[in-house]
């Protein structure tokens, strides 16, 4: 299957990520709670061992760098060359050690690259930006091996309908199909309970689920402004596995294993 021609790549949009999540609590905050439950959920990680790890949309490498530096061997897929090499410069500079192989490709070219299976493949937010994001999300269970596990984390389209909501955005969820592709909102945001049916119908596990961002996205500028991060940070983990809450959040983290 090759790659879709509505699905988004983000060449020459380097400088609007760096600017807009990397640099600012959101990033933080989907690092923070991104490592804190690959940590819990796969022991792995910190048993000394080396594991295989396939980044597929890798954006600027900085949780594949702190992986890195745990020993693993990492391969860094992204469809955007430009990211790619944010990536590269990102780990070269803070992870001058780091083992790790790039492949600038779709993800439904993948297979051509790489034919391996990994101990941990992670794939976040990249569901949300792909025309058919049932076919990309089957595309990546290939690279999983029998004992290892997936990583996912996917923009929530409930998080996209509240925000419409409190807004008073009304007249843009008429028929209940909010307008997406504006912005920079993905093209495909993902019903948890659905994409939680995809990875039962292919025979997944799930490990550990969290909410990643559930109070930020929801604050004022002026909120945003005086805000303690340390508190911040403390909360949102708090509640990302608190319900309702956790359904709320910008995006989900799921992470699962094929069932022996």
């Amino acid at each position: 299957m090759s790659q879709h021609k509505s699905d988004r790549s983000f060449d020459g949009l380097v400088g609007h990520f760096k600017k807009n999540i990397y640099d600012t609590p959101k990033g933080q905050i989907r690092l923070d709670i991104l490592w804190r439950d690959l940590n819990e959920a796969i022991p792995a990680l910190t048993a000394g061992k080396p594991l295989r790890i396939l980044d597929a949309g890798a954006g600027m490498g900085h949780l594949a760098g702190q992986l890195a530096d745990l020993g693993h061997e990492l391969v860094l897929c992204d469809i955007s060359a430009d990211i790619l090499q944010q990536a590269e410069q990102h780990l070269q500079q803070h992870h001058p050690h780091a083992s790790y192989r790039l492949i600038n490709t779709a993800l439904q070219e993948l297979a051509k690259h790489t034919d391996e299976q990994y101990d941990v493949v992670l794939f976040h937010a990249v569901l949300e930006w792909l025309a058919d994001p049932q076919s990309g999300l089957q595309c990546v269970f290939r690279f999983i091996a029998d004992d290892g596990y997936l990583s996912l984390m996917y923009y929530n389209r409930h998080s996209l309908v509240y925000r419409h909501l409190l807004n008073a955005n009304f007249s843009v969820l008429k028929d209940n199909q909010p307008r997406t592709g504006e912005r920079l909102v993905p093209i495909s945001p993902l019903e948890p309970h659905r994409v939680r049916q995809w990875l039962m119908d292919a025979g997944m596990s799930i490990v550990c689920e969290s909410g990643v961002r559930v109070i930020y996205d929801y604050l004022g500028q002026q909120q945003k402004q005086h805000l303690n991060l340390d508190e911040l940070l403390e909360m949102e983990r708090r509640y990302s596995r608190l319900q309702p809450y956790a359904d709320l959040a910008r995006y989900q983290h799921v992470i699962v294993k094929p069932k022996q």
